[in-house]
C-alpha cells in the first residue's frame, strides 16, 4: 500500500506525463489518507503539526491540478523521476521527519507478521561477472559477518572497493570522509534515514532506509532494503563496500546500494569521481583533464597547483584524479591502475633544504584495497617513498605533482557553493534529438535552448558558475556532447553563431555535468546557448503513458551560481514578431533551379513579404536553415517584379551574401518600407533537391507567404531551331483562344554543334564552343508585317531574350523572328508559357 507522501509524487508524476484525470484521483487518495491519520486519538502534537502541513501542501496541488495549472519547471523534474523503469521521486522537507519508518509491515503479504522490509522494486541486477561469485542477498549480520552493526565514522578511511566496478563512488565516498574530518561536519550521513534527535543516522529494526541524492536537476527520495550481495567467499570477494578496519560499517553499503539502484543496478559500470561527489553531497562538479588544460593559453602546472592548493586547504574543494588507458606494462611501472578513479587526500608544499623552493605532493588514496592487500604494497615509479614524504595512511601514498600532471588523464574536482556563492537559480528544460540533429546540420542555434542571463540591478561585476547537467533514464553512458556558448546579445536569442559576439566559447565534454565560469560586467545581460552534438534517438527515448507513440527528449537542468543576485530566465525575441515558413527545391514541382548564375534561377522557391504602413518595420532580420548540406543563399527584391522573367533586370535589394552550408543571414538588421518584396531562395547547384525553413522577424507586423512557381497554370510549349550558318530564322504561330504569352529565346549548347560566328577555327572543327552570340526577337502579324513586340537591342543575356505579355488573339498568324548580329552556327530555343497553348506551324530561313 503507497503512502501519501508516495501517492502525492505519484499524482504530480501522472500530471506532468499527460494523464491529469488519474492524477487528481490519486491526489484525492492521498488527502483520504492523510486526513485518516489526523483523526487518530493518540497521534502526537509534533506529528500532528508536520501532517497539517503536509495536508495542506496536497490540497494546493489538487486545486492547482482541479485548475489545470501547470509548472514545467515541476513536471520536468517529476518527468524525470522514472530512472532505469523505478519510480525516484524529489524530496519533499517533510520526508525528514517521516512517520514511523521503523514499521516492519510495510512491503509484506501479511501487514501484521512484523517480517522485515523488502523493497518493493525487487533487486538490483548484478553483472554476469559478478553472478559468478554471488552466493545469496543477505541481511547485513550475515553479509556482514558480525551482530554490530555500525553507522559512526569508525572504519571509514579504509572504505574500499572490491568486485564491484564503483572505483568513482568509493573514491567520491572517500573524499568526502576525509573532507568531514579535515573540516569538522557532516555531509554524507545527514542523508540517510531513519535519523536520531541529533540528526546522526542509525541501524534501521525494519531494515527499510531512505537515501537523499541529487540526481536528475533535483534532491530525490531512493527507498532500499538492507539486503546485501553476499559472494561465496567472503575472505576473498567483496560485492558491495566495506570497510577493511570495521567490519560492521553498515551506512556506505546502503549508501552504495542506492546510488547503484538509481543507476540501474550493481552492473553499474561507474561514471566519474565529480559526477558521484555531486550526487552525494551536490557540491559543483567539473571536469578538468589535464593535457588539454596545460594547452590552453595562460595555463601552466604553476596555475593548476594554485587552482588546487589554497581551495582544497580553506575546505572549499574535494578532489579525485583520475588515469587513462595503460598498458599493462605501464600500470606495473607506474603502479597504477588504468581507467580508475582516485581519492586526494591531502595537498603540501614542502619547503626544499637548500631554499630554492617548495616541494608540491600530494596524497592519493586507491579505494581498489582489500584486506588482502599489505599497505606496504610495491611502490611504482610515480610514488614517493615513505623517507622522502609524510606518513601515509593505509592504502594510500604520496606523489609529486608534477608526476601527477604526467601519469594521470582527469582532475575531478566538487567545490563547495555554500561557501563560495551566496545565489543560486535554477532552469529545466527539453530538447529533443531530431532538433539536436538539425541545429548541426542547418549549423545554426534556431531550435537550441537559449537563456537570459542578467546581472541587472548591480552595481559591479558578478562571477557566475553555470553548471549543465543533462538528465538520466537508463544506465548512463558517455554518449552525445555538449557545451555552453556565451553570447553579448542582451538577453535576446543567438540565430546564427556569428550573429553576435561571443564571449566564451564552450569546449564539447559527453559528461552528465558541463561547468563553465564566467565574469558578467555590471548591469550586463548575456545569453546562454546550449549546444550538442552526436546524440542518437537512443539517447532518451520517452514514451507517455497515454500513448503508444514514442518520441526522443533529452531533459535538461541549468544552474546558476553567483555572488550576487541573478537572473535566469528563457531567452526572448529580438524583434517580436516571428513567421516561419517550410519550404522546399523540388525537382517535381520544378523549383530545383540553382544560383542566380543559372539561366532557371526564377524557377526556385519564392515568397511574398508584405508590410503594411499601418505596422511600420523599422528593423527586420531574415533567415533561411537548411541541413540539406548543399550552399544556400537568398535574395531580396521589389514585389512589382514578382513576375519578372529577366534576372538582370530585377534590382537587389538585400542579399544574405555568398553562398555557404546550413544557414544563412543579412549581417545587419534592414528597415522596410510599406510596400512588398519577393524573396527568392536557391541553392548553388541546379536540379539538388532538399528542404528550408525561412524566417522574418520584425519590429512590426508583417506578411510572409509563399508565391507559386513562376509559371505556374500557364502552357508551356518550345521549339529548338539551328542557325545553319545564317543570323535570321523565323516560326509562325497561333493560338485557338484569346491568350498573354511570355517568350523566352536562349542559345542552346550541345556536342554535335557549334554557336560559334561562321568561319572561326572552332566552328570549321566541329567543336563545342560556349559562344553566346547577341540576340534580338521580335513578334509580328503575318498579313499586315505589323511589328508587334521587340526586346530592341541585340543582347547576350546569359538567362535569354524576355518578351513578356504578349497578347495574342485567335484567328490571326503570328511570325516570331529571332536575329542575331552575325551569321554562324549551334542552335537556340524558344520557350513560351501562355494562358491557352500556343500551336508553331512553319519555319523558314533567312540569310
Amino acid at each position: 500500500m503507497e503512502d501519501y507522501k508516495t501517492l502525492r509524487s505519484r499524482a504530480l508524476y501522472l500530471n506532468a506525463t499527460g494523464k491529469a484525470p488519474e492524477a487528481l484521483k490519486t491526489i484525492r487518495k492521498a488527502a483520504l489518507q492523510l486526513n485518516g491519520l489526523l483523526d487518530k486519538p493518540d497521534i502526537s502534537k509534533s506529528t500532528k503539526v508536520a501532517l497539517l502541513k503536509d495536508l495542506k501542501d496536497i490540497l494546493g496541488i489538487y486545486d492547482d491540478l482541479k485548475a489545470g495549472k501547470t509548472n514545467l519547471q515541476r513536471q520536468i523534474e517529476y518527468i524525470s523521476s522514472n530512472i532505469n523503469g523505478h519510480m525516484f521521486y524529489p524530496w519533499w522537507p517533510s520526508d525528514e521527519v517521516d512517520v514511523d519508518l521503523d514499521t516492519g509491515s510495510v512491503g509484506n503479504n501479511d501487514p501484521g507478521a512484523h517480517m522485515p522490509f523488502e523493497d518493493p522494486d525487487g533487486l538490483p541486477l548484478l553483472s554476469q561477472k559478478q553472478l559468478k561469485i554471488f552466493n545469496n542477498w543477505e541481511r547485513p549480520q550475515q553479509a556482514l559477518g558480525t551482530a554490530e552493526l555500525s553507522m559512526s565514522d569508525r572504519g571509514a578511511e579504509t572504505l574500499c572497493q572490491d568486485s564491484l566496478e564503483d572505483c568513482s563512488f568509493v573514491a567520491s565516498l572517500l573524499s568526502i570522509y576525509f573532507y568531514e574530518k579535515r573540516i569538522g561536519c557532516s555531509l554524507l550521513k545527514r542523508n540517510i534515514f531513519p535519523q536520531d534527535e541529533r540528526g546522526n543516522p542509525v541501524v534501521s529494526s525494519s531494515g527499510k532506509y531512505w537515501v537523499r541524492l541529487n540526481v536528475n536537476g533535483t534532491v530525490r527520495k531512493v527507498v532500499v532494503d538492507d539486503r546485501l550481495p553476499a559472494p561465496k567467499n567472503p575472505r576473498t570477494h567483496s560485492l558491495f563496500v566495506r570497510s577493511a578496519t570495521n567490519p560492521g560499517l553498515l551506512w556506505p553499503a546502503i549508501m552504495e546500494k542506492a546510488y547503484l539502484k538509481i543507476m540501474g543496478g550493481y552492473d553499474f559500470l561507474g561514471s566519474y569521481s565529480a559526477c558521484d561527489t555531486y550526487a552525494l553531497c551536490s557540491w559543483i562538479p567539473e571536469v578538468l583533464f589535464i593535457n588539454g588544460y596545460l594547452q590552453e593559453p595562460n595555463a601552466s602546472r604553476d596555475a593548476l597547483w594554485r587552482k588546487m592548493y589554497r581551495p582544497f586547504t580553506e575546505g572549499n574543494v574535494m578532489i579525485c584524479i583520475g588515469t587513462g588507458k595503460m598498458s599493462r606494462a605501464e600500470s606495473d611501472a607506474y603502479g597504477l591502475i588504468s581507467d580508475h578513479d582516485y581519492t586526494v587526500m591531502d595537498l603540501r608544499e614542502i619547503e626544499l633544504p637548500d631554499g630554492r623552493g617548495h616541494r608540491r605532493i600530494v596524497q592519493i588514496k586507491n579505494p581498489w584495497l582489500s584486506e588482502a592487500q599489505p599497505a606496504d604494497q610495491k611502490l611504482g615509479s610515480i610514488q614517493i617513498s615513505a623517507n622522502e614524504a609524510p606518513e601515509a595512511l593505509y592504502g594510500s601514498f604520496w606523489v609529486n605533482f608534477d608526476s601527477l600532471c604526467l601519469r594521470f588523464s582527469s582532475i575531478y574536482f566538487n567545490w563547495n557553493h555554500e561557501r563560495l556563492f551566496k545565489h543560486k537559480t535554477a532552469i529545466n528544460f527539453l530538447w529533443n534529438t531530431a532538433s539536436i540533429e538539425f541545429s548541426n546540420r542547418s549549423r545554426s542555434y534556431n531550435t537550441n535552448p537559449q537563456f537570459s542571463l542578467s546581472n541587472k540591478g548591480n552595481s559591479s561585476e558578478n562571477v557566475v558558475w553555470l553548471l549543465l547537467s543533462r538528465h538520466i533514464t537508463d544506465k548512463p553512458s558517455p554518449s552525445g556532447y555538449v557545451s555552453l556558448n556565451i553570447y553579448d546579445a542582451g538577453g535576446h536569442r543567438v540565430y546564427l553563431p556569428d550573429e553576435f559576439p561571443c564571449l566564451e566559447k564552450g569546449t564539447f565534454l559527453n559528461t552528465l555535468h558541463y561547468l563553465l565560469k564566467i565574469t558578467i560586467p555590471a548591469d550586463a545581460v548575456y545569453t546562454v546557448v546550449v549546444a550538442a552534438n552526436e546524440f542518437t534517438d537512443s539517447d532518451s527515448v520517452v514514451s507517455t503513458e497515454n500513448t503508444s507513440k514514442q518520441y526522443s527528449s533529452l531533459r535538461f537542468s541549468l544552474m546558476a551560481y553567483s555572488l550576487l543576485p541573478i537572473s535566469l530566465i528563457k531567452a526572448r525575441e529580438e524583434l517580436p514578431y516571428k513567421l516561419a515558413i517550410d519550404g522546399k527545391w523540388s525537382k517535381i514541382d520544378n523549383t530545383c533551379g540553382g544560383s542566380w548564375a543559372n539561366d532557371s534561377y526564377l524557377n526556385n522557391p519564392r515568397f511574398m513579404l508584405k508590410v503594411s504602413p499601418d505596422f511600420p518595420v523599422e528593423s527586420f532580420k531574415l533567415m533561411v536553415s537548411s541541413d540539406s548540406g548543399h550552399p544556400i543563399n537568398y535574395r531580396l527584391y521589389m514585389a512589382d517584379e514578382v513576375q519578372s522573367r529577366n534576372p538582370q533586370k530585377m534590382r537587389v535589394l538585400g542579399t544574405s551574401g555568398e553562398y555557404r552550408i546550413g544557414s544563412i543571414m543579412s549581417k545587419s538588421m534592414v528597415t522596410l518600407k510599406p510596400t512588398s518584396y519577393l524573396i527568392i531562395v536557391s541553392m548553388f547547384e541546379p536540379d539538388v533537391e532538399g528542404s528550408f525553413t525561412i524566417i522574418g522577424r520584425g519590429s512590426g507586423k508583417f506578411e510572409l507567404t509563399r508565391l507559386p512557381e513562376l509559371n505556374a497554370g500557364l502552357f508551356k510549349r518550345t521549339v529548338q531551331l539551328d542557325w545553319n550558318g545564317g543570323s535570321r530564322r523565323k516560326v509562325r504561330f497561333q493560338v485557338n483562344f484569346p491568350a498573354t504569352a511570355n517568350f523566352r529565346t536562349q542559345t542552346k549548347f550541345s556536342e554535335d554543334s557549334t554557336a560559334m560566328a561562321a568561319g572561326s577555327g572552332f566552328a570549321a572543327a566541329g567543336k563545342v564552343a560556349f559562344y553566346r552570340p547577341h540576340l534580338r526577337v521580335s513578334v509580328f502579324e503575318l498579313v499586315s508585317n505589323r511589328l508587334l513586340y521587340t526586346n530592341n537591342e541585340f543582347t547576350d543575356n546569359p538567362f535569354g531574350v524576355y518578351l513578356d505579355g504578349v497578347q495574342l488573339q485567335p484567328g490571326t498568324v503570328y511570325v516570331c523572328l529571332i536575329e542575331r548580329m552575325e551569321c554562324g552556327h549551334g542552335s537556340f530555343e524558344i520557350e513560351v508559357y501562355s494562358t491557352s497553348p500556343v500551336a508553331f506551324t512553319e519555319t523558314d530561313e533567312e540569310q
